[in-house]
């Protein structure tokens, strides 16, 4: 399959790559230390990214991976555009797969996702 894309497939391709690599680029960037886990179970990739930051105010989760929404608990307040999370999600869902955020107890938040590792028709 591969071997098989268009020029305007590989680019598309390439665009989600770039978009799933700022992703991890902007969430590593907003903490000084994060820990990140991998796991595969009957045929699902499991990965969840947990950091030590302000964590996520809780009315905010029902809607942090929404376009143009940045937490208010950043911590410059500059924040992004409000897009790497939408995206993000978008990639996983037409992947039929499934993404959430929530908070740690201690401190800092975990944003988890899950895939199939088994082609989808």
């Amino acid at each position: 399959m591969i071997g098989n894309r268009t020029q305007i497939g590989v680019r598309r391709f390439n665009t989600v790559n770039e978009k799933v690599l700022e992703c991890f680029e902007n969430i590593i960037s907003a903490t000084n230390r994060m820990m990140i886990s991998v796991a595969s179970k009957n045929a699902t990739l499991s990965v969840s990214i947990r950091d030590e930051g302000p964590g996520i105010p809780d009315d905010e989760l029902d809607y942090i991976f929404d376009r143009f929404v940045q937490s208010s608990k950043t911590k410059t307040g500059a924040g992004g555009t409000g897009l790497g999370l939408a995206i993000f999600k978008e990639i996983v869902e037409k992947h039929q797969g499934k993404i959430w955020a929530e908070n740690n107890p201690e401190a800092g938040a975990a944003f988890s996702f899950l895939l199939s590792l088994v082609a989808q028709s």
